[in-house]
């Protein structure tokens, strides 16, 4: 059994409410059908909840994005690459496993017919990638 679990998706907005449980809002699917394109994506978050073995005390996970299509971006910023070392909560109650989550805000990026936006994650046991794909509905 890997050590590292992942469950990593798209969605408008994420936030820890005050009694400590994560929300996530309008989870999109695998691909996502919009009008009048192009067009400013207002919302837009990549999640990424790491489920990890109380066996593990510390581990590191990079993330790289890109954004594949033909419309120009505000700034030179994809592709994005990040790399995170995450610690067990020294508060930590002996459980099976203790949990991270990571939002990662996409919020401002130009989409168009055909935009795919390209998550790969890689840590200990896991390489995962995932693809939201823009559709054109006019």
């Amino acid at each position: 059994m890997n050590k590292i679990r992942v469950n990593s998706f798209y969605c408008e907005d994420f936030r820890i409410e005050n009694t400590g449980q994560p929300m996530f809002i309008g989870v999109f699917p695998p691909a996502l059908e919009v009008e009048d394109l192009p067009l400013e994506m207002p919302s837009l978050m990549l999640l990424n909840m790491f489920y990890v073995s109380n066996e593990i005390d510390e581990f590191e996970a990079k993330l790289y994005i890109s954004i594949e299509n033909g419309v120009e971006q505000h700034d030179d910023i994809f592709p994005k690459i990040a790399s995170k070392i995450f610690t067990k909560p020294s508060d930590f109650v002996d459980e099976d496993e203790w949990l991270v989550i990571t939002p990662f805000d996409l919020s401002g990026i130009m989409i168009d017919a055909g935009t795919r936006i390209i998550s790969k994650l890689e840590c200990p046991d896991v390489e995962q990638r995932i693809v939201l794909r823009v559709d054109s509905i006019t």
